[in-house]
This record gives C-alpha cells, structure tokens and sequence, in this order.
C-alpha cells in the first residue's frame, strides 16, 4: 500500500511537470500526514472549481489573520512602501504594492489599470488610497519608479518643493562620486595607478538598476582607502596633467583622518538639517524639547551613554541592535532610530514580485483574470512571508524549501 501511494504520488510529479522541490514544501507534507492520520473515510480530495474559487478565498482570509502579528508592529518599527507596474501576458497594465519591514516584503493589493490613463493624478491616487490603508503614520517612505510621471506622483503626493530639497544632498553625493570615477576610469594611466591599490574594480551602475547610487556608494565605502593611499602616493605626486587637480576632492587632514576634524555636533550644516528633520518630524514644542535634550545626552555621552560598555559597543554591533539595546534612555531618538535604520532602498522586491505573476500567470495560464491573479499572488507570496518567520525554516528536511530547486519557475 506505501508502494502504491508513492507511485500516485510521483507519477502526479512526473505527468505535471512538477518540479521536484515540491516535494520540500512543507503544506505539500502536512497534507498526506493529515490525512494519514485521521480517519477521513471517503474523502474526495477538492476538485477544480473549489481550489480556484472557495477555497482560494478562505485561504486568502486566513492569511488575512494570520499576518496581523506582522501588522502590529508597523507602528514601532515603520514601514516602507514600495510599487511597481507590470504588463501580463494579455497586455493589460497592473500596478502592485508592497509593504516592506526589517526586509520582510508583504503583498499589499495589485490594481488592474487597463483603459485607465496613468498620469500624476492616476497614479498619485492609487499610492493615497494605500497609504490610508497601511497608515499614514506608519510609512517612513514611499519608494517607485523612476519613469517621470512616478516622479510628477511623488511630488503630487508631497505637494512641497521643501521635501526635495532636503533630500538634494544625496545628488550632490552621487554626482560628485560619479566625476571621481569618471575621472579613474577614462584615463588607462589613472585606472592603472587605481588597481596597483585595490583590488576591487570600480563600479559603473546603469541607472536603470535597483539602488544605482546605493550600490556605487556603497564601493566607495569599500575602495575609500585604496583612493586615499593613490592620491596620497609618490606616484600620484610624479603624474602631472592639466586636469589633474579635478581628483584632489579631498584635504590631506581629511585623508589621514585627522582626529581634528569636526564633529557632526559641531558642523553648521549637519546641525541646521537635523533642526530641520527634527521639526518635521515632532512638530510639538514640548516633543522637539525633549528629544533636543536626549541628543544631548547622546552627543555628550552622558548618563547611560557614557557607560563603558555603551561606549564600545558603539563600534562593535550593528547601529539598530544598539539602539535597542542602549537607547532606552532616550525612548524619543530610539524611536526614530529603530524606524530608520535597516529600511530598503529600492523596489527590488516588486520587482521579484512580477516573476511570481508570470509564473502564476503565464502564457498556459493566461485566461486567469486579474483578480485570481491577485489572490494567487497573495496567497503565494504570504505564506512564504509567514513560513519564513518560523524557528523550523532553517532547519530539517523543509530547510530554505522556497528557495532554489530544480525547476526554471523555483523561486
């Protein structure tokens, strides 16, 4: 009888294309062990017409309700709303979000646009209606695409111009970092000088890639003393050009790391734009009163910021693990901290979500309508969200069983 069973059970593998992974998917296990265990005399395993209907949509509400843990810790810890369009395979236009926290990406809804004309207006709607139902409280940004009219939405939705230039500083970074490069790398002498100190190549980011200036940034971050050493270099000194001086970005005290230089504390336009976040963000006298104070302790390492331990593990743990372990202190600025820090900076995970519609909706499939879509969808990307979350995903048999695999669609 054992025999028997697993012969059903695998010729159901081999005359479905199934991939094998499945047979690691934990729902696939408890099914049969369910069933084994009980007495379910005369069961008739459900048809077609209930899996895509019925019982589609009682799983879709149970997960309703099992993702309301997740839910409940928006408020402390922030969320970060991410979007992103995508055509399926009959050409109609979808826009899906997604509500991202500490990496943790939850479908939210994905909108049918098709016949809809997707201006500013359109397209600044759909991200108000969701903003409400995530809260307005609790999104600490709103990340989207970078075609120009996602841009006119953003700035539609925000409607101040204050906003954009706050945030200029990062262009100014980005393109300061871009002339350096450029600099390196269109030059073989100068690139030549580069790879005699790195090891790492620098990196020349197409922006239509996810995070483009994170990632260039980001091995700068990696590459900042190889750059130092080459302009600091006897060679650098003997190489003359008359563009030379273009390089010469940074001071010698600032290269050597001079202990001298000013602290954050100290430096007139750091301190102008933390008045001006500050002011956003507590509105209220009282709040922006005491949160002054609390910065205060910080900077001056004072009470239990100037505990021992506090002082080292500043540069032993990981920023938010420290704010959460020693800034109970100052329950405003760790409020702030454990909201900021860790949060996504692309649309990367809308963008992964689009493989999971064209694997659910695909061309065999693609008489399924947006809305059985969006349920599949749903349902799909959830559980694995919930899965994830459990002590048992990274252990036994079902280990990591959502990832890899031995089928082209495997996620």
């Amino acid at each position: 009888m054992r025999e028997q069973l697993d012969g059903d059970i695998a010729r159901m593998f081999y005359s479905a294309g199934l991939p094998f992974n499945l047979a690691r998917n934990p729902h696939y296990k408890n099914a049969f062990t369910y069933a084994c265990n009980n007495n379910l005399a005369g069961y008739v395993p459900p048809g077609y017409n209930v899996i895509r209907t019925k019982l589609l949509q009682r799983e879709r509400d149970n997960i309703e309700k099992l993702l309301e843990l997740t839910r409940g810790v928006w408020k402390e810890k922030g969320v970060t709303l991410v979007c992103d369009g995508w055509i399926d395979p009959q050409r109609r236009s979808l826009i899906n979000f997604m509500a991202v926290t500490e990496s943790y990406p939850m479908f939210i809804k994905a909108i049918n646009c098709e016949g809809q004309y997707k201006d500013k207006f359109f397209i600044s709607n759909l991200i108000k209606e969701v903003i409400m139902m995530v809260g307005p409280s609790n999104i600490i940004q709103v990340i989207i695409d970078n075609a120009p009219v996602c841009r006119a939405a953003a700035k539609n939705i925000e409607a101040n111009e204050i906003t954009y230039n706050e945030c200029h500083w990062i262009t100014v970074i980005a393109g300061d970092a871009i002339i350096i490069r450029n600099f390196i790398m269109n030059h073989s002498m100068r690139l030549s000088m580069f790879n005699n100190f790195s090891n790492l190549n620098m990196l020349a980011v197409a922006e239509t890639r996810f995070a483009s200036v994170i990632v260039m940034l980001r091995r700068f971050k990696k590459i900042k003393n190889a750059l130092q050493a080459m302009v600091i270099s006897d060679k650098w000194s003997c190489y003359r050009e008359d563009d030379v001086r273009k390089a010469r970005y940074s001071t010698k005290e600032w290269l050597q790391e001079d202990p001298q230089r000013v602290s954050p504390q100290k430096d007139l336009e750091i301190s102008n734009m933390r008045k001006t976040c500050l002011k956003r963000y507590f509105p209220n006298e009282e709040e922006r009163k005491s949160v002054n104070i609390e910065l205060v302790k910080f900077f001056s390492y004072l009470e239990d910021f100037g505990d021992q331990e506090s002082l080292r593990d500043r540069w032993r743990i990981d920023p938010k693990m420290w704010w959460i372990i020693h800034g109970v202190s100052a329950p405003l600025l760790q409020i702030i901290a454990i909201k900021l820090l860790g949060k996504v900076s692309s649309s990367s995970c809308c963008e992964r979500n689009w493989s999971t519609y064209s694997f659910i909706q695909s061309m065999k499939r693609n008489k399924i309508t947006p809305q059985w879509a969006e349920d599949l969808v749903y349902v799909h990307i959830n559980l694995r969200l919930l899965s994830r979350k459990t002590p048992t995903y990274m252990e036994g048999d079902n280990r990591m069983w959502d990832v890899a695999g031995d089928g082209f669609e495997s996620f």
